[in-house]
């Protein structure tokens, strides 16, 4: 049955569309792809390409613990989104689109907004993985639509680390930093339900209170206002409000510290450090089922 619908889904292509059109285009994009990507493998770019500013992991974690400002983070899932394309945590949503393209558009002196600094590296500084020569060029062109030249971006892989380098000291000290911004400190965590509870190692165990506040494992965005009213409803004082929620987390956090909360979108941190206290090496099976929906 799949593959009758599979014939009848490309007959009715067929009759719409010139397969010559569509190998044209198919030519200019390739073409302009592999011009774009040989500017950003051997750091080719000019002055006439406009490069978003975007701090490094390191400089972008220091900058957060030194200011407590409200960070939100993006990368491919939060692109294809915006690109109208269901995400496995995530089905597409209008609102939730468009929210995420303001939080990348409008500058918040209380919200620092990351983007995957990936993207942009040379490849002589960094060896591309097969991910990014596929779909970088996809998520420079589309970044470069929305992006503010007035804002400098921090890295959104600020959360995460290389898995098979858990005794790079790089890596060490990151984790080290994060483990100690929760010391003493009154967090909110909001989360998938499920994704926390399968974890052997607690990154906010430094934390004085932690209070836990669920939502769905996939589609969160579905009970959007349930979530702000119960985090909205919460007696704590001065909490840091932490998001594992996926791309609906990243806009509920920026709507909140719009609101003056202060909110921290750590995406996968708590499986990151989970994995990296556990040496978790970078097989390809790992990293499949690391990414995989919880």
């Amino acid at each position: 049955m799949g593959k009758i619908k599979n014939l009848l889904r490309n007959l009715n292509y067929l009759s719409k569309n010139s397969l010559w059109d569509q190998r044209e285009k198919d030519i200019v994009y390739l073409t302009n792809k592999i011009l774009d990507d040989v500017q950003y493998e051997y750091d080719l770019i000019d002055g006439g390409t406009v490069k978003p500013k975007i701090l490094d992991g390191e400089k972008s974690l220091d900058l957060i613990l030194e200011t407590r400002k409200s960070f939100v983070r993006t990368s491919d899932g939060e692109v294809k989104i915006m690109m109208g394309m269901d995400q496995p945590f995530q089905n597409y949503d209008r609102d939730l689109a468009d929210g995420l393209r303001k939080i990348l558009s409008e500058k918040k002196e209380n919200l620092l907004v990351g983007i995957n600094r990936n993207y942009y590296i040379p490849g002589y500084v960094r060896n591309y993985s097969d991910f990014y020569r596929r779909y970088a060029y996809d998520y420079r062109q589309y970044y470069k639509k929305i992006l503010n030249p007035e804002i400098t971006y921090i890295d959104a892989t600020l959360t995460g680390y290389q898995f098979g380098k858990h005794e790079d000291p790089m890596n060490i000290r990151r984790y080290e930093k994060w483990r100690n911004a929760f010391v003493n400190k009154n967090i909110i965590i909001v989360s998938g339900i499920g994704v926390l509870e399968k974890l052997q190692y607690d990154i906010f165990e430094l934390a004085q209170n932690k209070i836990y506040i669920y939502g769905p494992a996939k589609n969160a965005w579905t009970e959007h206002d349930r979530i702000m009213k119960e985090i909205q409803e919460q007696k704590v004082d001065n909490p840091i409000i932490v998001f594992i929620l996926g791309m609906a987390g990243k806009v509920m956090a920026a709507e909140l510290a719009e609101q003056g909360y202060t909110c921290w979108d750590v995406g996968h941190l708590a499986k990151y450090y989970d994995a990296f206290m556990k040496g978790m090496e970078g097989t390809e099976d790992n990293i499949r089922k690391f990414y995989a929906p919880d």
